[in-house]
C-alpha cells in the first residue's frame, strides 16, 4: 500500500500531471482570452458602426434611394420606399412605447419603495427602469440587481 502511494507520488508522475494540467489550463486560458477579446471587438465595432449610421442616417437614406432609382424601376422604388417607411414607423413606435413603459415602471417602483421607506429606493427604481428596456427578461434582471443592492 505504501509502495503504490510512493509510486504515485514519484517525481516523474508529479511532473507528468503538472505538465498535463498546465497544458490544459493554458489552452483554456488562451481560448477564454480570445473569446473575451472577440466579444470586446465585436461590441466596440458594433457601437461605432451604429453611431456612424445614426449620425448619418439621412445621408445614407438618400444615397440608398439614389442607388435604388438608378438600378430599379419606379414601381420597385415606390414599394421599397413604402416598406421602409412602415418599418421605420413601426420600430419608432415600438421603442417609444418601450421607453414610456420603462419610465412608468421605474416611477411606480420608486414611489412604492419610497412609500415603504426602503433604502436606495431611487437607485433601485432607476436600475429597474433601465433594465426594463431589455425585452422579456429586463424586469427580472432589475429585480435581482435591486435585491443584491439591498443586501
Amino acid at each position: 500500500s505504501n509502495q503504490t502511494l510512493m509510486d504515485t507520488l514519484s517525481g516523474e508522475s508529479v511532473v507528468k500531471y503538472t505538465r498535463e494540467w498546465g497544458t490544459k489550463g493554458g489552452t483554456y486560458l488562451v481560448n477564454a482570452m480570445g473569446t473575451a477579446l472577440s466579444w470586446t471587438l465585436n461590441i466596440g465595432l458594433g457601437l461605432i458602426f451604429a453611431i456612424y449610421m445614426l449620425l448619418d442616417k439621412e445621408r445614407l437614406m438618400m444615397q440608398g434611394k439614389r442607388i435604388l432609382k438608378a438600378y430599379a424601376s419606379d414601381e420597385w422604388v415606390n414599394r421599397v420606399s413604402y416598406v421602409t417607411r412602415v418599418a421605420v414607423q413601426t420600430f419608432s413606435n415600438f421603442f417609444v412605447g418601450q421607453f414610456i413603459d420603462a419610465l412608468i415602471l421605474g416611477i411606480m417602483v420608486g414611489i412604492s419603495l419610497w412609500a415603504f421607506n426602503i433604502e436606495y429606493a431611487t437607485t433601485i427604481a432607476c436600475v429597474i427602469g433601465l433594465t426594463a428596456l431589455i425585452p422579456l427578461l429586463g424586469i427580472y434582471v432589475g429585480g435581482v440587481i435591486g435585491a443584491v443592492i439591498l443586501l
